[in-house]
């Protein structure tokens, strides 16, 4: 039968792993104001608004639907006709939450990188650079915790071929591609 983790009560140190678990809202309170332009953050009920997709989806004759982005996305996905219209979408968003950018001065999310230990974890469903962003200029600091991007991440890249994964500005460290 497993154990839990050694817990010293004298020291009052608990040596398991911490994992914290981030979603749309902790960049909303992070950045309330937007990013280091006034870029507002998006969450799925305002998405089509925020963004301006408005236009875009009514020139498909979408009109409905735009308080839940994914609920909406998830419906036209489901209609093979939609094929063109979903990667106008996905360019529009993935430009969006690509063109966001951290303040220079430390944040919230540069505090929680060098708060946790190597062996912690956050996990994030955010789609948006601020925790990539964070990691890339702390991570010579310290040895930081590891960064899962449960839904993928606009700063995020892969090679499919080689199996590897990196930041966006990175090239694959097998055949050299980005």
């Amino acid at each position: 039968m497993p154990s839990l983790p050694p817990l010293d009560i004298k020291k009052n140190i608990n040596y398991a792993p911490h994992v914290v678990i981030l979603g749309a809202g902790a960049s909303l309170a992070a950045f309330p104001n937007g990013d280091r332009n006034g870029r507002k953050l998006p969450l799925m009920r305002n998405m089509v608004e925020v963004i301006g997709l408005e236009p875009l989806l009514q020139s498909y004759g979408v009109t409905t639907g735009y308080d839940n982005f994914e609920s909406l996305y998830d419906d036209l996905s489901d209609n093979k006709n939609n094929e063109e219209l979903l990667a106008k979408l996905e360019d529009a968003v993935r430009t969006y939450f690509a063109g966001m950018r951290l303040p220079p001065e430390a944040t919230i999310y540069d505090l929680l990188l060098l708060s946790l230990r190597d062996k912690d974890v956050i996990a994030t469903f955010n789609w948006d650079p601020f925790l990539a962003e964070a990691v890339k200029r702390n991570r010579n600091i310290k040895r930081l915790p590891r960064i899962l991007f449960l839904h993928g991440n606009v700063d995020v890249g892969v090679c499919v071929e080689h199996r590897s994964k990196g930041f966006v500005e990175h090239i694959c460290s097998t055949c050299a591609d980005p």
